[in-house]
């Protein structure tokens, strides 16, 4: 989980958020292992609202939305665990002058180093995927198909130098 940096990005400067994201880290780290990211500067507060066995993780962030920029974990026909890193460009967003403000400049290449971070310092073996993809873009079944749309992968501020053909056989390894 990655634990809410951006105050202005939430109602009531992410009080509301951060509370919520503490009560679903304790309530799970019940029953398994949770791992929150955190900035160094969050780790004071979060570590008083999150239970002692939820452990923290100091990976720089801004952004909150670790099912779209970390890394996917899939399982081969050989039952073996892989973490797939792709790239993160901010769901499209390289460049938004309306998000950037005098006193906050949000660059999303900060989050697309989350994915990384986290592939190399898994249990598992990962692979660099050459293209972007927000991980709620995709739906896999469990059996070996992965749905999609063609909006947001083919889109030209995603992947423009990919055919369909190309994604399609980047998907399928």
């Amino acid at each position: 989980m990655l634990w809410p940096h951006m105050k202005d990005n939430w109602h009531d400067d992410s009080r509301p958020a951060r509370a919520t994201f503490a009560k679903i880290a304790n309530a799970i780290s019940k029953y398994e292992p949770v791992k929150m990211i955190i900035n160094y500067e969050d780790s004071t507060e979060a570590r008083a609202m999150l239970d002692e066995n939820v452990i923290l993780v100091e990976i720089k962030h801004f952004d909150s939305w670790d099912r779209d920029m970390g890394p996917l974990y899939v399982i081969n026909k050989q039952g073996e665990r892989r973490v797939v890193n792709f790239q993160f460009n901010g769901w499209g967003m390289q460049n938004v002058p309306e998000i950037n403000t005098p006193d906050f400049k949000w660059d999303y290449t900060v989050d697309d180093q989350v994915s990384k971070v986290i592939s190399e310092n898994s249990d598992f073996d990962y692979y660099q995927a050459p293209m972007v993809l927000e991980g709620g873009s995709i739906h896999q079944d469990g059996d070996g198909t992965i749905y999609t749309t063609e909006e947001c992968l083919l889109n030209p501020n995603r992947n423009p130098h990919l055919t369909k053909t190309q994604i399609e056989e980047y998907l399928k390894q």
